[in-house]
């Protein structure tokens, strides 16, 4: 004959309290060594976002001039900013010169197309530039008001983390390269 076990003999196994200080402490001491690596993985994806979209409104006014072709100017300018230091991070406007005579300044309606506008980059993000603007012709190169070849830098970043430089050339194509804050610091873009 079995006997059945009595339920007041068995143990309940279960965490003691030094167990559960221990599990504690290992979970505080981990996550003080993944916070400043998730801190800088999310700054680090907000960077490359506004270089992304940046380059999105690039080729999109690119293709624009060369689908309009002849003497057609499609410019992409700061949404905020002077005219001598734009705002790249405040977002961007692209817009067609029904004038022919595209200039760099923030369109008005009367003499414009909107094509495209895009929002403030996320928050942390800053851009410096050597350009005021971008005009694109309609064979899609890169020129300044007098119709001569124009190229540059524009860069999105951050203090204590890297830089994204999206440098467009003579041709109007443009490329992005990613620098350590430390390297952007000392060369900038300009040595790319």
């Amino acid at each position: 004959m079995r006997q059945r076990p009595n339920s007041r003999s068995q143990k309940i196994h279960g965490l003691t309290l030094v167990e559960l200080l221990v599990v504690i402490a290992l979970v505080g001491i981990l996550s003080m060594i993944a916070i400043p690596s998730l801190r800088d993985m999310v700054m680090r994806n907000r960077i490359q976002a506004a270089s992304s979209e940046f380059q999105s409104a690039l080729a999109m006014a690119r293709g624009e001039a060369i689908k309009r072709g002849g003497d057609a100017k499609v410019t992409i300018v700061a949404n905020t900013g002077t005219a001598a230091i734009p705002n790249w991070a405040s977002g961007v406007t692209v817009f067609y010169d029904t004038t022919s005579n595209a200039n760099g300044n923030v369109p008005s309606t009367d003499a414009t197309t909107l094509l495209m506008s895009t929002s403030p980059v996320s928050a942390g993000v800053t851009s410096t530039s050597n350009l005021t603007y971008i005009t694109f012709n309609g064979f899609g190169r890169t020129v300044s008001t007098t119709g001569a070849p124009l190229g540059g830098t524009v860069a999105f970043g951050a203090t204590d983390s890297t830089w994204r430089c999206v440098i467009i050339n003579l041709q109007g194509r443009s490329r992005t390269v990613e620098l350590t804050n430390a390297n952007y610091v000392a060369n900038g873009c300009g040595a790319l």
